[in-house]
């Protein structure tokens, strides 16, 4: 799916717009993901305001993983798709290190993680990680808790909500930068090679 989104949060709205249609096609089996890419619009992170009073609106493109499974291994999930994503965001850099993750907590104390990338002006978190609950389905579909019904095992369950969001502006931003320190030294290198190269023929 590749749209404009407006994400208010942490909030997964398109994903969970096409939960019940999905459900379908899984045969109501958890646990499943939806993938989006899209541009999202927000409030600028300064806050100020125009001289009109208008908020500035800030806009990044981010793709997001929406995994729905049972509340009984959704720590496990969590836990599996946070290993996963450190992983693959060290994978492709030359400097592994400066990918890290810590614990966060949002205003309604639902727990989740981030993972950040340390620029030389500190650390930005370029995903995070969510687990929240299942009362973001049960707001989307009230009146008819049957039809969010999953299949994990032989019970039927009202699935927790994962959402994985990465902020690829960011990310890109964060492996060029990874990059152009290899290219920095690597230019430094054979500029110290040519020097030593002409002092032999100094000689």
């Amino acid at each position: 799916m590749n749209r404009a989104l407006r994400c208010p949060g942490t909030m997964p709205s398109g994903a969970l717009e096409h939960y019940v249609n999905c459900l379908d096609l899984v045969n109501k089996r958890l646990p499943y993901g939806l993938a989006q890419i899209g541009v999202c619009f927000h409030p600028a992170s300064d806050t100020k305001q125009t001289s009109n009073g208008v908020k500035r609106i800030g806009e990044t493109t981010e793709a997001s993983l929406v995994w729905f499974t049972s509340a009984r291994t959704a720590s496990q999930w969590l836990d599996f798709w946070l290993r996963h994503r450190l992983l693959w965001w060290r994978k492709f850099a030359v400097s592994p290190s400066n990918f890290s993750s810590s614990d966060c907590q949002d205003e309604e104390g639902r727990k989740g993680n981030k993972l950040y990338y340390n620029f030389p002006w500190g650390k930005e978190p370029i995903e995070t990680l969510w687990n929240l609950g299942d009362q973001e389905l049960l707001h989307m579909y009230p009146g008819n808790v049957s039809q969010l019904h999953g299949r994990d095992g032989r019970k039927n369950v009202v699935p927790s909500v994962l959402s994985i969001n990465g902020d690829l502006d960011r990310g890109m931003l964060a492996y060029l930068y990874d990059s152009f320190q290899l290219t920095e030294n690597s230019f430094t290198r054979k500029k110290n090679l040519h020097r030593k190269v002409l002092l032999i023929f100094q000689r």
